[in-house]
């Protein structure tokens, strides 16, 4: 292989390293966030599903604050809504 091809394959790696960093960073400050969220309103994680007409699982609500799972974009929607917060927000993008 060439130097540049190499050098171009290098960068794309860079890039999706730092892609899935962001990645990691993002969905690690969503579970605490939430957990946060869901504990300043005095809720167990069965309550906020009950809260939420049972769209979302408590299963599910707790994975996301193990960090174990993600949640899809409905979710965090639904989530953001009921807490009154932007998604940026929940998603731990601004404080």
């Amino acid at each position: 292989m060439s130097q540049f091809i190499i050098r171009r394959h290098l960068s794309q790696v860079k890039q999706i390293d730092d892609i899935c960093f962001n990645i990691f960073i993002m969905k690690s400050k969503f579970s605490k966030r939430l957990k946060e969220l869901r504990i300043e309103k005095g809720l167990s994680q069965l309550q906020l599903s009950k809260r939420l007409d049972g769209k979302i699982a408590p299963s599910a609500i707790g994975l996301w604050e193990r960090n174990k799972r993600v949640p899809n974009l409905d979710a965090v929607i639904i989530l953001a809504q009921y807490f009154c917060v932007s998604l940026d927000y929940i998603a731990g993008l601004e404080d």
